[in-house]
């Protein structure tokens, strides 16, 4: 296949993308939503249809179709994701509302001295009507106060996002300058690696579900476990991707030279995979506690140190490529970590101090 023909397919695939990717978002938001009240099931029956979904239509589409089937199976298995989050994300605040609705109904009803006891309980069995107040629509636009704090949270995280994007990207702009087998093997890889890279994600959404509503004195405690958590996720991801890459190559690809690229390079792919759970566990610490100003900061200092790795004599190579993936995994790790061990230290003696406070004060 040659450039000119490479170029018109991946447009099309991409202009399938971009009509769900709206849901996407939607999606994202509402696997949050579902994580932030603990909820991990429905993200876990979302994503096994999704790539149910997908399966059968990259069975049926793709013979059909081409690589524009496999888009639209892909599009479809998103906006079946999509479609079973949000009726979860309906299905709770319609329930947070009857709530705030009896809720308000027993405070009048309490109100009310001339009211009796059977009225108060069929009043608070009852279904309540709504009075406007709380008359919330499922879908409507934020207000000045509420958009501007979204804004505060979500630019540095958009920020983040874009970094990462553009430093994964870059691997793949380097990696046309070596030839059509190693762009096709780096591709090949990057897909083993971004597989693998979603069990350390569900580390980051974990720390960043639980850290927040877990008393100080045992978030310690938390990140230990998911550490110990970690550790297993990133051995188990070293060993089975290089497996797959070494011994299951001809699965991905009949090219043998790609087949043979993609065993030789195998261990670096181990290596990245290896650190990926520690890095997303300490990221989603660091979000946890909104550290926000050193989230971006980090990423400015982080891709600036990548972009310059990529484009240097120490790139030049396949090898030089993916040894810059890791090294922009490991600057990343320790970053994270000294961030998350001085800062916890710092909120320890606090605690030490406000606990040693709270003792004298309480003394005879």
């Amino acid at each position: 296949i040659t450039e000119t023909e490479i170029i018109p397919l991946a447009t099309n695939y991409a202009k399938i993308r971009a009509i769900v990717a709206p849901l996407c978002v939607t999606d994202f938001v509402a696997q949050s939503f579902c994580l932030t009240i603990l909820d991990t099931k429905t993200p876990a029956m979302a994503v096994a249809v999704a790539s149910l979904v997908n399966i059968i239509g990259d069975a049926i589409l793709s013979p059909m179709w081409g690589i524009q089937g496999a888009a639209v199976a892909t599009a479809m298995a998103t906006t079946a994701s999509c479609a079973i989050l949000v009726n979860k994300v309906r299905k709770t605040t319609a329930e947070w509302k009857t709530k705030q609705e009896i809720q308000e109904t027993k405070d009048k009803l309490l109100n009310k001295n001339d009211n009796d006891g059977d009225e108060f309980e069929a009043a608070t069995t009852a279904p309540a009507t709504s009075n406007g107040d709380t008359d919330i629509p499922f879908c409507s636009l934020p207000g000045k106060s509420s958009l501007v704090e979204l804004f505060k949270l979500a630019g540095p995280i958009f920020f983040v996002m874009m970094g990462k994007i553009a430093c994964y990207s870059v691997l793949t702009v380097r990696a046309t300058n070596l030839g059509v087998i190693p762009l096709a093997t780096h591709t090949l890889m990057m897909r083993v690696f971004f597989f693998f890279a979603c069990f350390g994600d569900s580390l980051s959404q974990a720390a960043q579900s639980f850290y927040p509503q877990v008393a100080k004195k045992l978030r310690g405690n938390l990140i230990k476990r998911l550490f110990y958590l970690s550790a297993v996720v990133g051995i188990c991801n070293n060993q089975v991707s290089r497996l797959i890459l070494n011994r299951f190559g001809r699965f991905l690809t009949k090219d043998s030279s790609v087949i043979q690229m993609m065993a030789e390079h195998s261990p670096l792919v181990g290596l990245s995979v290896l650190l990926h759970p520690f890095l997303m566990l300490l990221e989603g610490t660091v979000l946890a506690k909104r550290d926000l100003v050193f989230m971006v900061g980090l990423y400015i200092v982080t891709g600036l140190l990548h972009f310059g790795c990529v484009f240097s004599p120490l790139s030049s190579s396949f090898m030089g490529l993916w040894r810059a993936l890791f090294f922009f995994q490991s600057v990343r790790l320790v970053q994270f970590g000294f961030r998350v061990w001085s800062t916890s230290r710092k909120d320890s003696k606090i605690s030490n101090v406000a606990e040693l406070g709270n003792t004298v004060t309480s003394s005879p």
